[in-house]
């Protein structure tokens, strides 16, 4: 994949000059948003005997379909095996003028074998070499994937299932758009009026419990990174007003009923005009009662709930 090739399509143009690495990155932020509000979740791999992009469907630890660039010449298509997905066409909702040509058999729409894609006009402009036109105006906020509350003192069974499906979101994002925090306290938690209503020790500086999960650490930059003492930023809600032309702030993260909906909320009431989204498959509660609670009152407030 070198060189300076390229391709007209419904009037826009395609030229690569990376390496594969960084065209399925950009493909798995195509893929990974027409996937948005399913329960299925894309995975990058770049080993060195292949470079797809495997999708997974929650609950299956098993793939379930695999995408990977396919060059001819001057051109470049894509081939999607899915072997469990029932209606590529609904589930993956492609570009309409996206051309599907089926290799194999194919027994109805009840399973797809393999399926080659040529490339439609949104999967051009999102891959047009240093293009991030899809998230210019989109933001993710990461909250509180901390130890303490995924396998520490706060940790639940919910909070642990929702890990592959918050790393595939963040991989999604280009890494310059997404923000997180972390909850931060100090010695003296237990003294503080939160400390006496939640007598649990948890998220304390310095701490292995405080520490971000390691392989969402990995994925985030430490300057996007917010330290708070409570439930809400409001440092970050100032900053990410400051952002020109911002049309969406998508949310993810722990615990959805108590520190999801604080910023969810503050976020809303600091820019009305901004679209406030949280995926609710990608968030788990004190419990799961109370996540459902927590969704509905978002709701009620006209924050968007997707997953």
């Amino acid at each position: 994949m070198s060189g300076n090739h390229g391709r007209t399509h419904d009037g826009f143009s395609i030229y690569w000059s990376v390496g594969i690495e960084e065209v399925l990155r950009q493909l798995q932020n195509v893929f990974q948003s027409l996937l948005s509000g399913s329960d299925y979740y894309i995975i990058r791999n770049t080993t060195p005997k292949e470079k797809n992009l495997n999708i997974y469907q929650k609950g299956n630890p098993h793939r379930v379909g695999q995408v990977w660039p396919k060059v001819r010449s001057q051109t470049m298509d894509f081939v999607f095996t899915v072997e469990e997905i029932d209606s590529l066409k609904t589930r993956v909702a492609l570009p309409q003028d996206s051309d599907v040509k089926q290799e194999g058999r194919y027994p109805g729409l009840r399973r797809f074998k393999q399926v080659e894609l040529s490339m439609g006009a949104e999967i051009i402009k999102a891959l047009a070499v240093g293009s991030t036109s899809a998230f210019d105006h989109k933001r993710l906020l990461v909250i509180d994937m901390q130890n303490d509350f995924i396998d520490g003192a706060l940790g639940t069974r919910e909070a642990e299932a929702i890990i592959p499906a918050v790393i595939a979101k963040i991989r999604s994002y280009p890494s310059d758009k997404v923000f997180a925090t972390m909850d931060t306290h100090e010695q003296d938690y237990l003294s503080t009026q939160e400390g006496r209503k939640l007598p649990v020790e948890h998220c304390v500086r310095g701490t292995n419990g405080w520490q971000l999960y390691p392989d969402i650490a990995a994925l985030l930059s430490s300057n996007h990174i917010y330290e708070k003492p409570t439930f809400g930023s409001m440092r970050l809600a100032e900053d990410l007003a400051m952002i020109p032309d911002l049309e969406e702030i998508e949310l993810i993260g722990l615990c959805t009923d108590i520190c999801v909906v604080s910023n969810a909320l503050l976020l809303k009431a600091r820019m009305p005009e901004v679209q406030i989204t949280v995926d609710a498959s990608c968030c788990a509660g004190v419990t799961p009662e109370k996540h459902a609670a927590a969704l509905e009152t978002m709701r009620s407030c006209q924050v968007e709930v997707i997953g």
